[in-house]
């Protein structure tokens, strides 16, 4: 295997989340040509995903010994900094970053983290306003509401979260943070609805039955006790048996609204629905 498919196969596996081979990958790329500044960054990256940030430090730094404006090597050496906590060497990195290539991925917000790590909300809000245009537009939204609401511009935030839903509604993140940050201001009605909506997004509701099936439904008594899912083609759970069905506990099985769209359930098992028998014969 050559080192550029070796190369290839490690940013494959980085993305696949198995560092274990992407860091194999990575070694051999390297060692089969290692004047390659792209391959000694990529072993970079699969160490620091394996968690070994001292190793992935090193490598970036011996990069940029290199070549000194390599703006992977910078940006990476940045983030393994900010992992380890280290703050204070991280920011002129990403600064000095900032200066080379202002459109670089995530950088303008990477460094906006770390000066509201610092307490200077002010500092990474302007800078988000100035890098506007180099910066994702979701991105920015969440920066810009996030430190507004830190320096204690609370409505200007929710401003800003609202018109992030109204533009996407199925922004998880950011519907998220609109109901936490409703609830932490005392908005109980609209955070309280907020939150329900962002439930909604992460459990989505049981499938509804199907418009063909429903509109022959009649209550079954063929026999039987509760169906398995696996087993089910109308329903996942319904109750039927002979002469004891039951409409009430079925209709609690199903959402209300279904009810009144749809009509009563149907037993799954039945191709035609069956009166109910009299009884004493």
């Amino acid at each position: 295997m050559d080192a550029e498919t070796s190369h290839q196969l490690a940013w494959k596996y980085l993305q696949a989340g198995e560092t274990k081979l992407a860091l194999e990958h990575a070694l051999r790329a390297h060692e089969l040509s290692r004047g390659n500044l792209d391959y000694l960054n990529t072993l970079g990256v699969a160490y620091g995903e394996a968690g070994q940030l001292d190793l992935a430090e090193a490598t970036f730094r011996k990069a940029l010994k290199r070549k000194p404006g390599f703006i992977n090597a910078l940006v990476n050496l940045a983030k393994s900094l900010e992992k380890q906590e280290r703050l204070d060497e991280a920011r002129p990195l990403y600064e000095r970053a900032l200066t080379i290539a202002p459109a670089f991925p995530r950088l303008a917000t990477n460094l906006a983290r770390i000066y509201s790590q610092r307490g200077e909300t002010g500092r990474a809000k302007s800078l988000l306003e100035r890098s506007a245009k180099n910066v994702d537009p979701q991105d920015l939204a969440m920066g810009l509401a996030l430190y507004e609401a830190d320096a204690g511009e609370t409505e200007r935030a929710l401003a800003r979260l609202r018109a992030a839903v109204a533009d996407h509604p199925d922004w998880k993140l950011a519907r998220s943070s609109l109901a936490h940050l409703l609830l932490s201001t005392a908005h109980w009605r609209e955070g309280w609805t907020e939150y329900v909506r962002r439930r909604n997004l992460f459990e989505p509701r049981p499938t509804e039955l199907p418009e063909p099936l429903a509109a022959a439904s009649r209550p079954c008594f063929t026999g039987g006790a509760r169906v398995s899912p696996s087993s089910a083609s109308a329903s996942s759970t319904r109750w039927c048996g002979r002469a004891r069905f039951c409409a009430k506990s079925a209709t609690a099985m199903i959402r209300p609204d279904s009810i009144a769209r749809y009509g009563p359930p149907i037993c799954p098992r039945c191709s035609q629905p069956k009166k109910r028998r009299p009884r004493g014969r």
